[in-house]
Formats: structure tokens, C-alpha cells, sequence
């Protein structure tokens, strides 16, 4: 059974008082009975003399034969001081005794007392008589040389019932004492042990990470420099816990916004850690991947393999991956050993998505592809025209001017090609261009830009409209705006027929301004509406090139759009032609009257 400080406290008091009883008993006892025993030494000293001084006024001289007289006064005696009466002869044998027969005696020459007696005048002795069966206490006094030596015996049975009495009253007064001591010891500890039952409840508050929970100090013993120093302490831990907290919530802010994925395995394989881009990009949940084996978690077995090696080589490990679940993304995986104080214990994984670095590659290597192809044309052309020229067409008036013509469209195109090439070189800088973006009048914008493609709409007999709500004004670049409508007004008359209709429209929705350019051309077909805005793409390849495009200006109008933190997209209209929407922030209608207008 577990006991409290306090009863242990009183338990040990209660042993203590009892050992202290029971040495004060014994000590008490023997003392006590010590100086009864010394009392009745001297009684029966003096009634030895008074013994000797009747035996005297009897008659019977100092010889004190044994007689009928002797025996008498013996008992008479005996019967007066209620002692044992015993003469014994010089040389040890009983001439008298009050309580036995002499002729059954023994010789008592060897007695302790008769010995010290005949030595010294007067003897005593306490021991177990063998005429009586009794303890008693022995005094001979001696009464000559040659003279009896008398002697008194008196049981010690009285004298140990009240050595009895009084050890039954000290052990009474030590059990009430005892009592009495427990109680006071109880009420003393209590506050003792309640302090420190309160201490205790505390630090095991503390211990369950009540960090704000403080000691009381009222007391003023130990226990206050107890509360003070467990107060200094959980202050101290408090403190330091919010400096963990802190950093953790730091690094968990770090590896959240990471753009890398990282995950932690231990030297047991099991995943201790999964940043939320890591499972991005392993198609996992990271609070589910954690506490499982890495087998579980990465379906690659290439990863799984490199981070094996990295722990058992104990060195990083770099390899590119190809997730199973989409061909599509890359991955470069480093794998690195995780080494602490105490060695090495895991091993960290660092992803990076290249899906978009090999896509872009890909771009390039299909634009380069394309860029060549499209310049190789008309360079191939004016090679040939001019070629015919030195043959001898130049002598032919008829066909060198015809040469000639063809020489110089092609070098338009050309020109044109390399225009395009130019300004889209400007719009992918890197970092991005941050083009200077100011209020604009959208009815006047699109107004311009439809004036500058009437000379071309009138050539075909094509009907140009503008209807744009009034008050509209957008945020955006005014040369990125017009170059951007510019390209929309000349794909569409490109490619709507003659006596066809372009329409320019403009209306406010949900805080943006939305323009579209429709035309009643042949449209774009739904597979092709996400890629018309790829370099070099074409709907109709025979087509765009009759109409004269380079195949770079619908990629033009994205990039300027998006710069001005915009959208543009194709869309199929109710008469099955095409059009193509652009959307743009929208100016707040109390600044929209300060829009500036284009000349």
C-alpha cells in the first residue's frame, strides 16, 4: 500500500515515540526496582541488628546454639517483620530458619551474602532460593569471628508487581504521550505535505504541458524556495517551447511554400515528413504518407531505389524521373543522407517538377523547328525568283516584273515573319516585361484599332462594327492593347469572306472589362481553339498561307493580354464563325471619366 508523505511522517513519529517508550520503560524498571531493592537491603540491615539485640535480651549469649530457644525467637521474628529468619552456624551449617527444616538444609558457608558478611560485617544477595522457589533478597550480618551470622530473606514478588504497576502506567502515559505526539506531528506536516501536494499537482500539470500554470509562494520555508525555483523553471520552458513553436511553425511555413517537394524517411524506411508539393507531386495525401513505409507511399521504384542507395552509400544521389501515374511530368529527385549528432538517420528527398522546364524545351525545339521552316519558304522563293532573273528573265520585261513582284512579297513576309519574331522575343524577356499600364478608353481604343484595318475590310467589301459600352475604361498598356486588337481585326478579315462582317464589342461583367471580335468566317474548330494560340499554329495550313500570316499573331495577342493581367481565349459564335474574347481589368467608374483617349 502506497502511503502519503504526511503518514509517512506520522508513522515515523509514532516509531520514534514507541522506541523511546519502551527505552523509558525499561530504563524506568530497572531503576525503579534498583532502588526498591537498595531500600529493602537497608530494612533488613537494621532488622539484622535488631535480630542480633533480641537474641541478646533473650538470653541466648553471642554463640547462638541451636536449641529449641533459637528456633522460636526465629519465627517469632520472622512473624514480626514478615522476613525469612536464618541462622547459620561458623562453620555453614543452619542452626535455625524460620520456614524450613534445618535438617533438610544445606550447608550455607558458600552463600554470596554469608561470604560478605563474615568479610565485610554485612552481605546481601538477590537470587533464586532453593528452599522457597522464589526470587528473594538476601542480608547477613555478621556478629563475631566465631559468632552464627544472622540472616534476613524477603521475597521480591511485592517489589516487582510494583515495578509491574509502574511499568503498566508508563506505558499507558507513553501510549497517551505517543497519541498526543502523532496528532501534533499530523497537524505540523499538514501544511508541509499540502504544500508539497500542491508543488506536486502543479509539475504534473507542467509535465502534461500546462506551461502557464505558476507555483504558489505564500509559505516561508523550503517550500517557497521550492515554488520559486519550479516557477523560474516552467518560465523558462515556457519560453523555450514558443521558441520550438515558433521555428516549427516557421519551417513548416518553408516547406509549404517550397517549390520543391521534400520528403524525410527514417533510417527505418518509414516517412517521418511530406511537404505539400512533395505530394503534389507523387499524387499523394502527405498527412496520410506519414507513418507509412516509403514502398507504400512512392509508386516509382526508381525513387524508391535512389533513396536506398543514398542510405546505404551514405552519399547524395541525383536521378530524373518519370511519374507512372502522367507520362507527362518530369521529375529530378536528389537523395541525400540525413545526418544528426548521433550519425546518420534517414535520408532526405528533394523533388523539382521539370514538366514545365521540358515543356518549355520542347517549344523551343518546335518553334526553332518552326522559325526555320517558315523562314527557309520565303528565302527559298526569292533564291529561286532571283535565280530565274539571272537566267534571263530579267531580259523579259513581262516576266521580270512579275519576278520582281513576287520577289518583293516574299521579302514582306519576310519582314513581316521577323517582326513577329521580334516582338514576341520582347514579351518572353526574362523576368517578365512589366509593361506601364494606364487608364484607356475602350470605345476609342477599339475605334482605332478598327480604322487601321479599313483600308484592308473596304478592299474586301468586309462591314467593320464597333458598339462599346460608353464610360468603359480599362488598366492595361496602351501599345500591348492596340497590338492585341490590331492582330484579332487581321486574322478576322484575313479569313472572313468577302462581303462577310467583323463585329468589336465591349461590355462590363463582374468587375472586368470583356471584348470580343466576331467574324463570319469558317470558325475554329473546338480540338484546335486551346492550340490556336501556339506559335506557328495553323487551323488551315494552305489557307494561312494564301491569306498571308505568319502563324505568329494569335501567340502575340496571349502574351500581351496576360502581361496586362488579362485572358483571351476562342469561342464559336450562334452563326458558326469565330471569335475570340479578351478580358481586362476594368477601371472603377469615378476614374473612368479620366481615361485617357488615343489620338
Amino acid at each position: 500500500m502506497r502511503l502519503s508523505l504526511r503518514w509517512k511522517l506520522a508513522a515515523s513519529q509514532m516509531a520514534l515515540m514507541l522506541a523511546l517508550s519502551a527505552v523509558l520503560v525499561v530504563v524506568s524498571c530497572r531503576v525503579t526496582e534498583g532502588h526498591f531493592v537498595d531500600q529493602l537491603r537497608d530494612t533488613l540491615a537494621r532488622e539484622c541488628g535488631l535480630l542480633r539485640e533480641a537474641a541478646r535480651a533473650s538470653g541466648l549469649g553471642p554463640e547462638l546454639e541451636a536449641g529449641p530457644e533459637l528456633r522460636s525467637l526465629a519465627a517469632t521474628f520472622s512473624q514480626q517483620v514478615g522476613a525469612r529468619v536464618t541462622v547459620v552456624a561458623p562453620d555453614g551449617s543452619v542452626l535455625a530458619d524460620s520456614e524450613g527444616d534445618v535438617q533438610t538444609m544445606e550447608n550455607h558457608a558458600g552463600r554470596p551474602e554469608v561470604v560478605a558478611a563474615r568479610a565485610q560485617g554485612v552481605g546481601s544477595s538477590v537470587r533464586h532460593s532453593l528452599t522457597t522457589g522464589i526470587d528473594s533478597l538476601y542480608v547477613a550480618q555478621s556478629i563475631g569471628s566465631d559468632a552464627p551470622t544472622l540472616r534476613l530473606a524477603l521475597p521480591l514478588t511485592s517489589v516487582r508487581s510494583m515495578v509491574r504497576k509502574l511499568e503498566g502506567g508508563i506505558y499507558a502515559a507513553a501510549a497517551v504521550a505517543t497519541v498526543i505526539a502523532v496528532a501534533v506531528a499530523m497537524w505540523l506536516t499538514g501544511a508541509l505535505t499540502e504544500s508539497l501536494a500542491s508543488l506536486a499537482r502543479i509539475a504534473r500539470r507542467m509535465g502534461q504541458g500546462d506551461l502557464d500554470v505558476r507555483a504558489p509562494v505564500t509559505a516561508s520555508d523550503e517550500t517557497r524556495e521550492l515554488g520559486e525555483a519550479l516557477n523560474t523553471m516552467t518560465a523558462g520552458l515556457s519560453e523555450a517551447m514558443s521558441d520550438l513553436r515558433r521555428t516549427a511553425a516557421h519551417l513548416e511555413l518553408i516547406l509549404t511554400q517550397m517549390a520543391e517537394g521534400v520528403l524525410v524517411v527514417g533510417d527505418d524506411e518509414v516517412v517521418v515528413l511530406v511537404n505539400p508539393e512533395a505530394g503534389r507531386l507523387l499524387d499523394t495525401d502527405p498527412d496520410h504518407a506519414v507513418g507509412r513505409l516509403l514502398g507504400e507511399v512512392v509508386l516509382q521504384h526508381e525513387l524508391y531505389d535512389l533513396a536506398r542507395r543514398a542510405a546505404r552509400l551514405r552519399t547524395a544521389l541525383s536521378q530524373d524521373l518519370v511519374t507512372s501515374a502522367d507520362p507527362q511530368k518530369a521529375l529530378a529527385a536528389t537523395a541525400a543522407p540525413l545526418r544528426t549528432a548521433r550519425g546518420t538517420e534517414g535520408v532526405v528527398i528533394t523533388l523539382r517538377d521539370m514538366s514545365e522546364l521540358r515543356r518549355l524545351q520542347m517549344v523551343r525545339q518546335e518553334f526553332v523547328a518552326n522559325a526555320s521552316h517558315e523562314l527557309r519558304t520565303p528565302v527559298a522563293a526569292i533564291r529561286s525568283l532571283a535565280e530565274a532573273l539571272d537566267s534571263g528573265a530579267l531580259r523579259d520585261p513581262e516576266a521580270g516584273s512579275r519576278f520582281v513582284e513576287r520577289i518583293v512579297e516574299n521579302t514582306d513576309n519576310l519582314g513581316r515573319l521577323l517582326d513577329d519574331m521580334m516582338t514576341l522575343s520582347e514579351l518572353d524577356e526574362t523576368p517578365p516585361f512589366q509593361p506601364s499600364v494606364e487608364p484607356l478608353n475602350v470605345a476609342q481604343t477599339l475605334a482605332t484599332a478598327a480604322a487601321r484595318l479599313q483600308p484592308q475590310a473596304q478592299a474586301r467589301h468586309i462591314q467593320v462594327s464597333v458598339d462599346a459600352e460608353p464610360g468603359l475604361a480599362v488598366l492595361c498598356s496602351e501599345h500591348h492593347l492596340l497590338a492585341a486588337l490590331v492582330n484579332l481585326m487581321d486574322n478576322a478579315v484575313k479569313f472572313t469572306p468577302e462581303g462577310g462582317r467583323v463585329d468589336l464589342r465591349a461590355v462590363k461583367e463582374n468587375g472586368r472589362v470583356r471584348i470580343t471580335v466576331d467574324d463570319t468566317g469558317p470558325g475554329i474548330p473546338e480540338r484546335a481553339r486551346e492550340r490556336v494560340f501556339e506559335r506557328f499554329y495553323r487551323v488551315d495550313r494552305d489557307r494561312a498561307k494564301l491569306a498571308g500570316g505568319t502563324g505568329l499573331g494569335l501567340s502575340i495577342v496571349k502574351h500581351a493580354i496576360e502581361l496586362n493581367h488579362g485572358r483571351v481565349w476562342a469561342e464559336a459564335t450562334e452563326s458558326g464563325g469565330a471569335r475570340l474574347v479578351v478580358v481586362l481589368p476594368a477601371v472603377p467608374s469615378a476614374c473612368a471619366e479620366t481615361a485617357r483617349l488615343l489620338p
